[in-house]
């Protein structure tokens, strides 16, 4: 009989890589020091690294050095590219806290300045380039439906679906961090409709005008004007943003980021009118599609200009929505009463207060915790009015 070969000792690559012996192995001279070695270690090292030094052992064993070589040389060959990802994940990490968090920084400043591959758009959207691809040509990413909103009218909503919502939740994060103007009072943080009135407190005289079906006439072309020329993205990454952010060539009612796009992707418009208002001594202010003009004075003559720049971008004003409010009448701002320079909440929020009062009375048990509710938020609504 020759030399007993090796593959009487057979391997098993099974969860926990143990060799599979029979009884005369487990007898055998040559198994018994290995025995005490790995008795020796086991309780000196943790779970995984016993397993690694386990599957060595075994390579050594079992003469399986050319398998231990191609192993080590991928090893080596995928470092490099653990370097440049662990490299990449921190410069993102860096661009992104470049300021402080809750912190507002001017626009060249913001993480999307200036982007240019989609690698890096991945790593700050907190995904993958190939998920991020797939996500785009999902064939259902919004979920349609005709809800009542705030004032009792039906609208229809276009409202993103699981992972593109998270996505533009994340977009919409970046973006609101970016320093706002003086005359946005929404979407701003720290800002709303009672900082939007506050503003007209002082002006003798004061007109509004409404944009009609801001979102969907937000064409994807300004979108894409935004990524690509205001925030100087390639142009890869700017119809990779575009694509997450629009739906059927406008924004979708529902979407997160659709307020913050709407007014960056016409910025120049907006800045525009602005400086019209400044040349004739007035006070401009923008509420999502609200726009309010006050001062001493508001010609025809300068509205007629404000809608020949809204219809040169594309857009449309309301007609029916249009107010003009004289000197000594009592104003009505973006849903507060503006009056001898005081604020105050407009009769229908008392009304609908009161409406509520009676509901509560007359209502069954389980109804009263949700109108209570409301009831509460109307009051808060009208201490935070008088406190200004």
């Amino acid at each position: 009989m020759g030399r007993r070969q090796s593959s009487d000792m057979e391997l098993n690559f099974q969860f926990r890589w143990r060799w599979r012996k029979t009884e005369k192995d487990r007898s055998s001279p040559r198994c018994r020091p290995m025995k005490r070695f790995i008795r020796f270690l086991k309780p000196t090292v943790p779970r995984v690294c016993w397993l690694f030094i386990e599957a060595i052992i075994v390579m050594i064993v079992t003469q399986a050095w050319p398998y231990l070589w191609a192993v080590v040389k991928a090893m080596t060959e995928m470092l490099p590219q653990r370097i440049a990802k662990a490299v990449h994940c921190e410069s993102i990490w860096r661009r992104e806290r470049r300021v402080g968090k809750h912190h507002k920084y001017l626009l060249e400043a913001s993480p999307l300045y200036r982007l240019r591959k989609k690698k890096e758009l991945a790593g700050l959207l907190h995904t993958n380039l190939p998920g991020l691809i797939t996500l785009l040509y999902h064939q259902k990413r919004y979920r349609e439906f005709t809800a009542l909103d705030g004032k009792g009218k039906y609208r229809f909503y276009q409202e993103p679906l699981g992972e593109l919502k998270r996505l533009q939740k994340r977009l919409h994060k970046l973006l609101m961090r970016i320093e706002p103007p003086d005359y946005l009072s929404s979407p701003a943080v720290g800002r709303s409709n009672i900082t939007n009135a506050l503003i007209h407190r002082k002006g003798k005289v004061a007109r509004t005008l409404d944009i009609k079906r801001f979102f969907p006439s937000a064409r994807s072309s300004r979108v894409f004007w935004l990524f690509r020329d205001g925030l100087e993205c390639s142009s890869d990454v700017s119809g990779i943003l575009t694509d997450i952010c629009v739906k059927d060539s406008g924004l979708p009612t529902g979407g997160p980021t659709s307020p913050i796009l709407a007014f960056y992707a016409y910025k120049p418009m907006w800045e525009e009118i602005n400086a019209l208002c400044e040349s004739e001594g007035c006070v401009f202010s923008v509420y999502v599609d609200d726009l309010t003009i006050s001062g001493d004075r508001v010609s025809g003559k300068l509205i007629w200009a404000i809608k020949q720049v809204i219809h040169r971008y594309g857009l449309r004003y309301h007609p029916g929505k249009e107010r003009f409010y004289r000197e000594g009448c009592p104003k009505d701002i973006t849903g507060v009463i503006v009056s001898n320079g005081k604020l105050a909440m407009p009769n229908r929020q008392h009304k609908k207060k009161a409406d509520h009062r009676r509901c509560m009375q007359a209502a069954a048990l389980p109804e009263k915790p949700k109108l209570a509710q409301k009831l509460k938020g109307l009051e808060a609504y009208l201490t935070q009015i008088e406190s200004v």
